[in-house]
């Protein structure tokens, strides 16, 4: 079992449940996620990778034709990229400081996804905030609650 934070394109005046079924729309109609991906989206998940291994150097690497999975096997940490959205998945199983350590690298990673235009971090039953530093409690438009 995980958390599991997405990562998906949101316009300014989209609600995230709009944002949500446009996504879902989106990969079922136009961009399968067992549809091979484009060379672009190849390169801009490679160039994402390259980012995400800077970040966490223990991170290996994994692609198929409509994935690139990047997985953390000391942390459990995975991320997963698609043509149209990301996830990070955090297991369960971590207690205490290990857990705020693991934590505080999967909002780094997710810092590294929100870079890329469009994308913003939602995860049910909990605000996720990666543009706002750690302690400031201001929930920005971005955070999503479910």
């Amino acid at each position: 079992m995980s958390y599991d934070i997405v990562f998906l394109q949101k316009s300014t005046d989209q609600t995230w449940e709009e944002a949500l079924e446009a996504n879902e729309i989106r990969a079922l109609t136009k961009e399968p996620r067992n549809a091979p991906a484009s060379e672009a989206v190849y390169s801009e998940w490679n160039r994402i990778a390259d980012l995400l291994l800077e970040c966490n150097p223990g991170m290996s690497k994994f692609e198929s034709i409509n994935s690139l999975e990047m997985t953390d096997e000391n942390t459990g940490l995975q991320v997963s990229l698609y043509a149209s959205e990301a996830d990070i998945s955090v297991p369960y199983q971590h207690a205490g400081d290990t857990a705020q350590e693991i934590m505080a690298l999967a909002r780094k990673l997710g810092l590294i996804l929100e870079k890329k235009p469009g994308w913003l971090g939602t995860m049910a039953s909990s605000v996720v905030v990666f543009s706002i530093p750690p302690g400031r409690h201001k929930r920005p438009e971005h955070c999503w609650v479910r």
